[in-house]
């Protein structure tokens, strides 16, 4: 199933701790789903614009199932599994239902572990968002994105 997926981030270089959380949640990715394509959705201009990078990132994916996943995102990999199997139910999901902004010291903390880490064995703290509209992992049938 996993080789039907296009992993797409949409990425613009900003700061080294930027780049090292896209490299770090880009690593989970890979070494979770190493059957899938991965495709960084980049846009040069000024401002970044998240829309363009996403649907630049989309337009050279190849696989039916694309997944929106921002740089710096984190995520549980069972999580996305169910969300992966239950795909074909609906074409289209918002598979997560908290958000968190981790404090630096959690962030510094997560990337000095393993990119297989379990994630509720790591520690996580932060601040818990009140609308679920800010961070973002989106999937969606490639024939239902335009």
């Amino acid at each position: 199933m996993y080789s039907e997926v296009s992993f797409v981030t949409p990425y613009m270089y900003r700061n080294e701790q930027r780049h090292a959380n896209f490299v770090w949640a880009q690593e989970r990715l890979k070494k979770f789903y190493p059957s899938a394509e991965f495709v960084i959705g980049e846009y040069q201009g000024q401002p970044f614009c998240r829309t363009k990078a996403i649907n630049n990132g989309v337009a050279k994916a190849t696989r039916r199932i694309i997944v929106i996943f921002d740089s710096d995102f984190v995520f549980e990999k069972a999580l996305l599994d169910v969300a992966l199997a239950k795909f074909n139910e609906s074409n289209f999901m918002i598979p997560f239902n908290e958000v968190w902004d981790l404090t630096r010291d959690c962030t510094d903390n997560l990337l000095s572990n393993n990119v297989d880490c379990d994630l509720f064995n790591v520690g996580l703290s932060g601040h818990k968002h009140e609308h679920l509209a800010v961070g973002s992992i989106v999937m969606i049938d490639s024939d239902k994105f335009y």
